[in-house]
């Protein structure tokens, strides 16, 4: 069964990451929301993607720089979507109260953060989600050391590696090598979250023989979402995360009567949605 996760809510009809797009997300279908978390330079978890604060807010400056106490004043906004305040996670929690919505926590881990840092940020966060009840909780990351440490601290939560592709000459992610080396294949985390480009045959078929579920980001638009379906039906992908889950509910409504039926090459293949 296919599990419709909203790439930082449903940042189509309200700005990512805040508690209206997560909001617009399950109200739209989703089974769940994917968020980014980051520590203030106070050591609040907030609720904010990117390092800098400028594509959101118009405001120049690291978010880690930057306390609650003031972070909480700024306006994120995106085009023509309401303006919105910057969530902190505690807010975020309040409103999932671990209900039977997926809620995939992403740690955000700068390229040159320090070690006592990532550190300070897993901790802060494992104090919050300790208290949740673990079965629809997705803790990821794209550093492997964020991953390590959470796992020390909660070895039963499930954590899922992400893996991104690579520039040109580069390997792709951190956590690409688990899944060529089965040697390597014991790290401390139940899932890989890769982008859906590099889902591969041979790539699927290695996390499948590691028993990792799969959780392709970012699927958008009725002609991936035609791509990946093969990989639906074949029990190889198991959660989408897109920035339209109400598009992906209503494509995968649009299409249940095709639930099984025999499909041409280059038709509409199947979702179990």
């Amino acid at each position: 069964m296919l599990q419709i996760i909203g790439h930082r809510g449903a940042r189509r009809q309200a700005v990512e990451n805040s508690l209206e797009a997560l909001r617009a997300a399950l109200d739209g279908g989703a089974d769940g929301v994917e968020l980014d978390v980051q520590l203030s330079s106070d050591g609040e978890p907030i609720v904010f993607h990117d390092d800098d604060l400028q594509r959101l807010t118009a405001v120049p400056g690291l978010v880690q720089r930057w306390p609650w106490r003031e972070l909480r004043r700024l306006d994120q906004r995106d085009g023509e979507l309401q303006r919105q305040p910057i969530a902190h996670l505690d807010q975020v929690l309040e409103w999932w109260r671990g209900g039977p919505a997926w809620l995939n926590v992403e740690l955000k881990v700068a390229a040159d953060l320090p070690r006592k840092a990532i550190e300070r940020l897993v901790q802060v966060v494992a104090r919050r989600l300790v208290a949740l009840p673990a079965e629809r909780l997705v803790v990821s990351s794209f550093n492997g050391r964020a991953l390590a440490e959470l796992a020390q601290l909660q070895p039963q939560w499930r954590l899922g590696a992400l893996v991104e592709p690579a520039a040109a000459g580069e390997r792709p992610g951190d956590f690409w090598p688990l899944a060529e080396q089965p040697a390597q294949a014991s790290g401390p985390f139940a899932q890989v979250h890769p982008h859906h480009g590099l889902l591969t045959a041979e790539r699927r078929q290695a996390f499948a023989q590691r028993g990792w579920p799969v959780w392709a980001w970012t699927v958008n638009g009725p002609q991936a979402w035609e791509e990946v379906a093969p990989m639906v039906a074949a029990g190889q992908l198991h959660a989408v995360i897109t920035d339209d889950p109400k598009g992906l509910r209503q494509f995968c409504d649009l299409h249940a009567m095709e639930l099984g039926a025999p499909a041409a090459p280059t038709s509409w293949h199947p979702l179990r949605c």
